[in-house]
């Protein structure tokens, strides 16, 4: 039951090529305007809320469930290996809730998107210094006084 678990769990990475294709399409100059980026934030909006958050609960509640249920309780094991698979449990709860994050976050900017057009791109574009993706971050007081640095 494990590997099975583990095996259909790999389906929840059928997004990342449209967050890849996402990044690519920015990183690029490709506007919210053009027909492939709009296709392509609805196709990855629809792949991570259908893959990453309904298909993850749902293999969770129907085949983990059960079997980390019926493994704690039923059987023998070592205390090594239910301590990891209390950690497996953690850390499939962990990326859980970190998907339902992104998934609200996603769905926020297919709204903004299609609310607002390609003007949301232009804003963001206009913030960034080049095409690698860097912020420009303002100092406006120093972390250290003039005064404190000693020249030897």
């Amino acid at each position: 039951m494990p590997l099975t678990t583990a095996v259909v769990l790999l389906f929840v990475e059928i997004s990342t090529h449209f967050v890849v294709l996402r990044w690519l399409f920015f990183d690029h100059g490709v506007s919210g305007d053009k027909i492939i980026q709009s296709v392509n934030t609805v196709m990855l909006c629809l792949t991570f809320l259908g893959g990453r958050t309904v298909f993850q609960i749902y293999v969770g509640l129907k085949y983990m469930t059960p079997w980390v249920y019926e493994t704690m309780t039923t059987s023998t094991l070592e205390p090594l290996y239910k301590g990891l698979l209390i950690l497996f449990v953690i850390s499939v709860l962990i990326n859980l809730v970190l998907n339902l994050f992104w998934s609200w976050l996603i769905v926020k900017q297919l709204i903004r998107i299609i609310t607002r057009g390609s003007q949301v791109d232009k804003v963001y574009a206009a913030d960034l210094n080049g095409s690698n993706g860097t912020v420009e971050l303002k100092q406006e007081k120093p972390l250290v006084h003039k005064d404190a640095i000693r020249s030897d």
